[in-house]
């Protein structure tokens, strides 16, 4: 069987934190009608892990939310965590608008504290 290619690694939501996001993003901008709702993951990094890591897979993440940004295309969480990523700011992009794709959540420099809360999900490579 041929290996599958990996798109990304990160921390998938559980349904119970993802829907936490969802009802966040709904109280601060009520109806996004034209706009893509994630409140997926936080990506870990492009690509696989490399073998010395490969032992974080399906691990259980709890993840602390203590921020929150936008632009007029992106709005995502930030997130305070020990977990190596890629990203400058760890974040998790909750929704993006018309003319918005979810790398824009790297551009986010203004964020919101937040009363800290925390999510969960578990560490997975999303296959292209």
């Amino acid at each position: 069987m041929k290996n599958k290619r990996i798109s990304y690694t990160a921390v998938v939501l559980d349904k119970n934190s993802h829907l936490k996001l969802v009802e966040l993003l709904k109280e601060r901008f009520g109806d996004l009608t034209d706009w893509k709702i994630f409140a997926h993951h936080m990506t870990i990094k492009m690509g696989g892990l490399p073998d010395e890591r490969k032992s974080l897979l399906g691990q259980e993440i709890d993840l602390a939310i203590d921020g929150f940004g936008y632009t007029d295309d992106v709005v995502a969480v930030r997130v305070d965590t020990n977990l190596q990523t890629k990203n400058d700011t760890p974040h998790i992009t909750l929704a993006v608008g018309p003319k918005g794709k979810p790398v824009m959540s790297n551009l986010i420099t203004n964020w919101e504290y937040l009363q800290p809360f925390h999510v969960y999900g578990t560490v997975e490579e999303i296959p292209f």
